[in-house]
């Protein structure tokens, strides 16, 4: 019912899922088919990792960003360099 409220409320389908959390506990095969028998092209958690070809698009993983980080560290989180070199917030 949720993704007919965001539909009501911004006049645009909802196409996407964030899970409640988005920890890795927070969801599992069945919520993934509910998800996506709901209609949703995806699906994102909260999980910290990149994103490539081969990701479930119903566990979509993120790379988390505060208001404290400035353009170089940016940068860096974003190119192919995350994940191997350490970044300090």
């Amino acid at each position: 019912r949720s993704g007919q409220i965001v539909e009501q409320q911004l006049g645009t389908p909802a196409k996407y899922f964030c899970y409640p959390n988005g920890e890795i506990d927070d969801f599992n095969e069945d919520i993934k088919k509910l998800v996506k028998d709901a209609g949703y092209q995806c699906a994102l958690t909260t999980v910290t990792g990149r994103v490539d070809l081969n990701s479930d698009l119903f566990a979509l993983n993120r790379i988390p960003f505060t208001e404290h980080v400035n353009l170089p560290v940016f940068a860096v989180t974003v190119s192919a360099l995350f994940g191997n070199i350490p970044i300090w917030y």
